[in-house]
């Protein structure tokens, strides 16, 4: 196990009721997602049960993306579902993490998501923070991607561009914004440097203790 990385051993009852709201609002979208790649594939509401009822949520962008462009479709609502999928495709990744790898403490980043129980080489460890506060801003994200896809999906069209606008004023951009891939690596040369500097080695014992 990496020197910079031990299991938590306490409890934390508010990030596991944060991880649990996040999972059930994530499922809700991906739900709904179903629905949106059912209105632009065209198909029967029985076909696409059959053809796309076991369609994970980044499946469902690829496949709306190819129909997009084949397809005309109204360019202000095209640009609005490509600002939702590139926003979930970036909490896909971190909810992949979180369901696969879990999270633990570390002593020098929190609590992290991290790979380094799979990772075959050093270099490949990840460590994503994952916090309640990252959990919570991924949730009300995904909780505002919800409404603007039952929007695009299912309320009345004189109703919708109303609401749409409604929605994207509550706050305009995105809550959860993630690290740049390389600030997730765990053993980067800069890393390595501070954790191995007599200040970092005090702390990391004086934590242990």
């Amino acid at each position: 196990m990496p020197d910079k990385i031990i299991p938590g051993r306490k409890p934390d009852t508010a990030y596991w009721q944060a991880l649990g709201k996040f999972v059930e609002t994530y499922a809700t979208v991906e739900a709904m997602m179903f629905y949106v790649l059912s209105l632009h594939s065209k198909v029967p509401a029985d076909i696409a049960k059959a053809l796309f009822s076991g369609t994970r949520l980044d499946a469902s962008i690829k496949y709306l993306r190819r129909i997009f462009a084949v397809r005309d479709i109204d360019e202000a609502i095209s640009k609005e579902l490509e600002m939702i999928f590139t926003q979930l495709i970036v909490i896909n990744a971190a909810r992949n993490d979180v369901t696969h790898y879990g999270s633990l403490e570390t002593l020098d980043f929190g609590r992290v998501s991290s790979n380094y129980v799979r990772a075959h080489l050093p270099e490949n460890i990840t460590i994503r923070p994952m916090n309640t506060e990252v959990l919570t801003a991924m949730t009300r994200d995904l909780e505002r991607i919800s409404s603007l896809l039952f929007v695009h999906t299912i309320l009345p069209e004189k109703n919708r561009a109303a609401e749409r606008a409604n929605l994207w004023d509550q706050g305009g951009v995105w809550l959860y914004k993630p690290p740049p891939d390389h600030e997730m690596k765990l053993n980067k040369p800069e890393r390595s440097v501070r954790s191995h500097s007599p200040r970092r080695k005090d702390q990391r014992h004086s934590s242990r203790q």
